[in-house]
């Protein structure tokens, strides 16, 4: 709020201990180590364990009940060279293994295919 610069650190499931440490309202039990740096382009940290992060600055907040949402625009991507990136429509998440958080905690399952890979043919 303070800055009006955010990052997000997407989250994939080896740092699944870390996500559930900052989740927990018991931080205090059992502490997680963890490291950060300054972000490239904004005032804000960024996770070493993130293999992907946008680095945002706050356009808008909202309030939404008890929360703010934030309205972003993103300054800059970083993406580990570990993740191969065709184009922006050919990132394989399985690759990157990201947590999916619903209510509990999920992982991807596997790669189905592309857009138009299941339309049938009109021949």
């Amino acid at each position: 709020m303070r800055t009006k610069a955010l990052s997000v650190n997407l989250a994939s499931t080896d740092m699944l201990n870390l996500v559930d440490y900052f989740g927990s309202p018991q931080k205090g039990i059992n502490k997680v180590a963890y490291t950060y740096e300054k972000s490239e382009f904004v005032a804000a940290p960024v996770l070493d364990a993130s293999r992907w992060v946008y680095e945002c600055e706050v356009a808008a907040s909202v309030k939404t009940g008890a929360s703010d949402t934030f309205f972003c625009k993103i300054k800059n991507i970083q993406i580990d060279e570990s993740i191969e990136i065709g184009d922006t429509f050919d990132i394989d998440l399985t690759k990157f293994d990201p947590i999916i958080y619903s209510g509990q905690y999920h992982s991807l399952g596997k790669h189905l295919g592309k857009i138009g890979d299941f339309l049938e043919s009109k021949s």
